[in-house]
């Protein structure tokens, strides 16, 4: 599925999910981005500052109980309230002798030490630069018996 890209309006305000919540209570504008404007909606979008975009009925029905790993930033798009998950749970929880690295520290290849991973975790790593978004399978149990769209997973290895 091809899901539509979702950007700030106002292009002076800076917006980088990064581990690190982001405090903030206004709801900022978004709109579709230009390139994605013929796609249909999907449950969850992609927002072009390291998140994902859900609607305030996903948020109550699905994510509200990930809290202590979010940040749920207020957005609105045509009168309608969506919220950017901003992933504040950082974990050292990489097995630093099964995975690769370049010559900077950043991972090329991730394998998970699973047993510092706590249960429903949505996660971050510092060694992706904060970049990517990483559950644990109970978490994606949850979205795809929910029959939510637009979520891409993809499976790493674990040790």
């Amino acid at each position: 599925m091809v899901t539509k890209v979702l950007v700030l309006s106002d292009p002076s305000v800076t917006l980088r999910c990064k581990g690190k919540p982001l405090n903030w209570a206004t709801a900022q504008p978004i709109e579709v981005d230009e390139d994605d404007i013929d796609i249909l909606e999907a449950d969850i979008s992609l927002a072009k500052f390291g998140s994902f975009v859900i609607s305030e009925k996903l948020l109550q029905d699905v994510f509200q109980k990930y809290e202590r790993n979010c940040e749920f930033l207020p957005l609105i798009r045509d009168g309608k309230k969506y919220f950017a998950v901003n992933v504040i749970t950082v974990i050292a929880c990489l097995d630093r002798k099964s995975s690769t690295f370049n010559e900077y520290g950043g991972v090329t290849k991730a394998i998970f030490d699973i047993s510092k991973i706590p249960a429903e975790t949505l996660f971050k790593i510092k060694e992706d630069n904060f970049t990517t978004i990483f559950c644990t399978e109970d978490i994606h149990s949850a979205v795809v018996e929910a029959n939510i769209t637009g979520a891409e997973f993809e499976e790493y290895p674990t040790v």
